[in-house]
C-alpha cells in the first residue's frame, strides 16, 4: 500500500500528509493510514474539536501520525508531543524538523513525570487544548484525581488499554470514576468502514481487505471521551 500511494494518505482527516518512511511504532497500522480508514472516530471527533482548540496534546506521540500530522495538514496550530521511547523521540524530531515545525510542535518525554509540572508551570490555556491519550495502560496511573482537576477545561480522549472484559474492565471503571468529577464522560467504539469507495482495494479478496483494517488489538477498541463539565468551559 505504501508503494501504491507512495507514502501519501489518500482520504479523510490527513489527506495529502506523507507518512514518515520509516516507522518505529506499528507499522502494520501504515496500510489503514494510508487509506483513511485508521481510527476513523477518533478523527473524526478530533476534526470537529478542532473548531475551537487548536492546541493537541498528544500523549504517546509515537510516530507522530496525529501530533505532527494534524499541525501539518492545518488542523490544530501547535502539539505538545510526549513520548517515552527515546527512538521514537528521535525519529519524532526529525521529522518534524523536515517539516518545518520546530516553532509549533514540542516534543518530550514520559507523559507521567513531564505533564504534570508542564499543566502546573506553564500558563497553557486548556480552553484551547484537546488531549489525545495512547499509552499502552500507564493512563490508568497517569490521570490522577489531581491531574483530571487540573485538566478540567481540556477535552480529553483516552484510549482504553483494559482488556478485562470478563470482570467488567475495573481500571476503566475506576478512571471513569475519578473522571466524571470533572467531566462529562462519554465512550466510543469502532464503526463500519466504507471500503466500496476506495478503488485501490476493490480488487481485493476479503481476508487481505480484513488483513488491511486490523490494528492486532487484543479485544475490541474504545476510547473514553472527556468533555468539560459546565462550570469548567
Amino acid at each position: 500500500m505504501h508503494r501504491l500511494t507512495g507514502g501519501i494518505i489518500q482520504f479523510g482527516l490527513l489527506k495529502g500528509y506523507a507518512l514518515h518512511s520509516e516507522a518505529t511504532w506499528h507499522s502494520n497500522d501504515i496500510g489503514s493510514q494510508l487509506l483513511g480508514l485508521y481510527e476513523q472516530e477518533v478523527c473524526a471527533l478530533l476534526w470537529h474539536l478542532r473548531e475551537r482548540r487548536d492546541l493537541l496534546i498528544d500523549l504517546g506521540a509515537a510516530d507522530g501520525f496525529y501530533g505532527l500530522g494534524l499541525v501539518a495538514a492545518g488542523g490544530y496550530a501547535r502539539s505538545l508531543c510526549f513520548e517515552i521511547d527515546p527512538a521514537s523521540r528521535a525519529a519524532l524530531g526529525h521529522r518534524r524538523d523536515g517539516l518545518g515545525l520546530a516553532d509549533r510542535v514540542e516534543i518530550l518525554g514520559d507523559a507521567k513525570g513531564d505533564l504534570p509540572p508542564l499543566i502546573r508551570n506553564q500558563a497553557l490555556d486548556l480552553s484551547r487544548a484537546v488531549v489525545l491519550c495512547d499509552i499502552e495502560g500507564a493512563e490508568f496511573d497517569l490521570f490522577t484525581d489531581e491531574l483530571l482537576a487540573q485538566l478540567a477545561p481540556a477535552c480529553l480522549i483516552i484510549e482504553n488499554h483494559d482488556f478485562d472484559r470478563a470482570s467488567g474492565c475495573p481500571r476503566a471503571t475506576d478512571l471513569v470514576r475519578r473522571a466524571a468529577r470533572h467531566f462529562h464522560v462519554a465512550e466510543i467504539h469502532p464503526g463500519p468502514r466504507a471500503l466500496h469507495r476506495i478503488p485501490l482495494i476493490a480488487s481485493w479478496n476479503d481476508n487481505d481487505r480484513a488483513l488491511l483494517l486490523s490494528e492486532g488489538r487484543l479485544s475490541l477498541a474504545s476510547w473514553i471521551v472527556l468533555s468539560p463539565s459546565p462550570v469548567n468551559r
